[in-house]
């Protein structure tokens, strides 16, 4: 059977000539169905901060490179607009029942 190549995305340079540095979160989609891998041992609470914060904190910074990316591709709406379209889909995507399956590991293996 013919296998499509993996279109994996390039390692930004700062983190490739980084002294210290570390992959946390992959999110694919294969065949319409999404996969994660995590390196959940990576992120842990800090200070007064809950390891589930900090993970918000991340997906609040990816939601900013989306709004920034979605920008210089041509969409025409402004960062407000596309925040709020972006945790409008985040909520309703929450409330909805999770179909998760498979198993998370601290090291970074798939789930």
């Amino acid at each position: 059977m013919f296998r499509k190549k993996l279109r994996e995305l390039p390692i930004p340079p700062e983190a490739a000539s980084a002294q210290q540095t570390a992959e946390v979160v992959r999110f694919w989609v294969a065949d319409g169905t999404e996969h994660v891998s995590l390196a959940l041992d990576l992120i842990q609470t800090h200070e007064q901060h809950h390891v589930a914060e900090i993970w918000g904190a991340m997906l609040a910074d990816i939601s900013r490179h989306v709004v920034n990316g979605l920008q210089q591709s041509g969409h025409e709406e402004n960062p407000e607009t596309l925040h709020a379209l972006i945790q409008r889909g985040f909520s309703e995507c929450l409330k909805e029942k999770a179909n998760i399956t498979g198993q998370v590991f601290g090291d970074g293996n798939a789930h």
